[in-house]
């Protein structure tokens, strides 16, 4: 949504109201097109769009309190970042922008895709590299916490980690040592060596520095580290005898609020 509001609010400034912006936002959010707000102020169509996004497609967040704390999340993410650079180089190099203004929407987000961020690295190709050791983490996580908890592990938990292992070993092309030693600090090793090999991209692309930020502002890590210390904390033995499959815990970890 913050990229469709910027998106407009180029077309806006280069010309004024064309017809492929009206056509994109009845398209996206036809409500939006009926209201006063957008009917009185066509110019400000972009800066409107967003308030009504906030307000309406965002309610549920308002009203429970934590609209601040995704719009805090919201604006750190790199997708975001990507958006806002290519929005303000159409802002502060006009005559560059004038000749792509013709560009609709998913044309215009692809450029910002695109958009160089830090070093030489635009969102698609630093994204899966943040994505995947932050999955890595994720799953260093769980393995540790079954390993703590003195709880047999079961035989599909078993087959989980064996595929969660060679998936690992053929990123990070990292050796497991011997095979088949089923000890969780050889697979929590297997897990290091990915991480540090997505470290080493980073610092290859030029991009450590901007990397370290976007892990330490990404929400999912935040959220890990604080349903971990639910899980030792609470009760929730009972469920951790279950050894509950790697997806089912992350899922429960992305769903987890603290009181």
């Amino acid at each position: 949504m913050q990229g469709l509001s910027l998106w407009s609010r180029a077309i806006v400034s280069q010309e004024g109201e064309p017809s492929e912006l009206l056509n994109t936002l009845r398209e996206h959010c036809p409500e939006f097109v009926q209201t006063a707000a957008f009917v009185r102020k066509p110019n400000l169509i972009g800066f409107r769009f967003l308030e009504w996004v906030h307000s309406n497609k965002l309610a549920y967040a308002r009203q429970q309190g934590w609209l601040d704390a995704l719009t805090f999340y919201g604006v750190r993410h790199l997708c975001s970042r990507a958006v806002w650079a290519y929005w303000e180089q159409c802002v502060s190099e006009p005559c560059a922008f004038s000749s792509n203004r013709f560009l609709n929407f998913d044309e215009w987000w692809q450029r910002a895709m695109e958009m160089k961020l830090a070093g030489s690295v635009s969102y698609h190709e630093i994204a899966p590299i943040l994505e995947e050791y932050i999955e890595l983490e994720a799953r260093a996580k769980w393995l540790r916490l079954l390993a703590t908890a003195n709880i047999k592990i079961t035989t599909d938990v078993l087959s989980q980690l064996e595929r969660i292992v060679s998936e690992t070993r053929q990123s990070s092309h990292a050796r497991s040592g011997k095979e088949g030693h089923k000890k969780s600090s050889n697979w929590l090793s297997i897990i290091h060596a990915g991480k540090r090999r997505c470290l080493r991209e980073a610092r290859r692309a030029g991009c450590l520095d901007l990397f370290k930020e976007l892990l330490r502002s990404h929400p999912r890590p935040i959220r890990l580290r604080a349903y971990l210390r639910h899980c030792k904390e609470s009760g929730l033995q009972n469920w951790l005898q279950q050894c509950p499959p790697f997806e089912q815990w992350l899922f429960a970890a992305d769903q987890y609020i603290r009181e």
